[in-house]
């Protein structure tokens, strides 16, 4: 049975934060690839990359490219050697998913309490205006008094 060519995506890759490395994702598994072992970068002579293992069972199934559908075989696939691929570990993903969702959430504390400032803010504002018009018709008041007595 051959796989399903449609909505096929060749060889994602996405920028690591804080960092110019690159992380290139495997478009057979979705995970990333790394710069040796079983799932080392490669790629076709047609230039579409993969992980190592996972092109490798392809082949050995459809004997075409993923992406292109050109003719290939294992003996075809080229190992890529870069310094620029960064392994993804699946337990540092979820402990950077994990930071993220706290970041969010105390982003979304933050914002709750510059909300509850800008509200004592208003309020403090509109009491010191009330204060200054009472001070002032105090004034106003003494001085009738005054000018009238």
């Amino acid at each position: 049975m051959d796989p399903d060519y449609r909505n096929f995506n060749s060889g994602t890759t996405a920028p690591l934060k804080g960092t110019d490395e690159v992380v290139l994702f495997c478009p057979i598994c979705s995970d990333g690839c790394s710069p040796g072992g079983d799932h080392h970068i490669c790629c076709l002579p047609c230039g579409h990359m993969y992980g190592l293992s996972c092109i490798k069972k392809w082949l050995e199934r459809s004997s075409k490219c993923p992406y292109c559908l050109t003719k290939s075989r294992v003996k075809d696939i080229r190992l890529l050697y870069t310094t620029q691929v960064v392994a993804i570990d699946g337990a540092l993903q979820k402990k950077v998913k994990s930071l993220e969702a706290k970041c969010e959430k105390q982003g979304f504390e933050l914002f709750k309490k510059e909300a509850e400032w800008k509200k004592k803010e208003d309020d403090f504002c509109k009491r010191n205006s009330q204060l200054k018009f009472t001070f002032m018709l105090s004034n106003l008041i003494v001085m009738c008094v005054l000018i009238f007595t």
